[in-house]
């Protein structure tokens, strides 16, 4: 099962760098068809772990049993959930529900002060155009 480890800084600059560190596994091994779904839903994960988090941030990748596992941790302690729709104008709050959306699935794990979450998508991906609003043909 290869798998692979970064530790990012609790910054922005880190979102384009995840992206970056997955996309090298990915076409390492073979799986570039995952790209577009995994490098929305780790940015958006990132993105979560910058805003909320605390401490720096790790961002483990493996490739096991056909699918691909994601995992974003930071040291806020805290268990994201997915918010209700804000129909106020207000911005944020859809990341998690996007990552909903793109991953095969999704969750939590909160111990000793830590947070992970974690995203699987199975290659090869199934057909997702429901979830862009992209059609194909």
């Amino acid at each position: 099962m290869p798998s692979a480890r970064m530790t990012l800084a609790r910054a922005v600059a880190g979102v384009p760098e995840a992206r970056r560190f997955l996309a090298g596994l990915l076409a390492r091994w073979g799986l570039e068809a995952l790209r577009p779904a995994l490098e929305l839903a780790t940015s958006e994960l990132v993105t979560n772990a910058v805003t909320h988090g605390r401490g720096p941030i790790e961002v483990d990748v493996a490739c096991e049993d056909g699918a691909v596992r994601v995992g974003v941790t930071d040291h806020g302690g805290g268990r994201p959930v997915i918010r209700p729709t804000d129909t106020s104008g207000e911005v944020g709050g859809w990341g998690l529900r996007l990552v909903a959306r793109v991953a095969d699935e999704w969750g939590t794990d909160v111990s000793g002060g830590r947070t992970t979450v974690w995203l699987r998508l199975a290659s090869p991906p199934p057909d997702r155009s429901h979830a862009t609003g992209m059609r194909t043909s």
